[in-house]
């Protein structure tokens, strides 16, 4: 009897396991591209390094810079888990939002309106793109993740 109980847990276990959604991890489709001004900032012609991911059936565009960037009073704080992520207040159907690193470095991201888990994206590219920072050989170059794991 207890093996047959024994199998049908284990029947159980696997069966759940098959039938749980898993994330779809994001995707780099462009970039490193340098670039010069940030599209969220008012006129500017701050350097960056501009790409774009796959994620949750649209596109996330991101600008990563190590300048120093002071914010407008029309980015707010955002709730996340992680601090340092701050939304800009406009409304214009995306999702605009902006990490500022620790290791003074900053990326600004554009959701497409209605994406998922945009602070567990912010999450998985920061501790992706911290370890590139640290493992890489040359300082002067720079490449975002390509593949980013939820």
């Amino acid at each position: 009897m207890r093996i047959k109980h024994a199998v049908l847990i284990l029947f159980l276990l696997v069966s759940s396991s098959l039938f749980a959604e898993e994330a779809e991890p994001a995707i780099l489709l462009r970039g490193p591209v340098p670039h010069l001004g940030i599209e969220f900032l008012d006129t500017n012609a701050i350097p960056s390094y501009y790409g774009e991911y796959q994620y949750d059936g649209g596109r996330v565009r991101i600008y990563f810079t190590s300048e120093n960037i002071v914010l407008s009073e029309e980015w707010v704080v955002l709730d996340c888990s992680l601090s340092g992520v701050f939304e800009h207040s406009k409304d214009d159907g995306r999702i605009d939002l902006v990490y500022m690193d620790r290791r003074d470095w900053t990326a600004f991201f554009s959701f497409e309106a209605g994406t998922d888990d945009v602070c567990g994206f912010i999450e998985s590219y920061r501790k992706r793109q911290n370890y590139f920072l640290n493992i890489a050989r040359d300082k002067s170059g720079f490449s975002f993740p390509a593949i980013l794991e939820f």
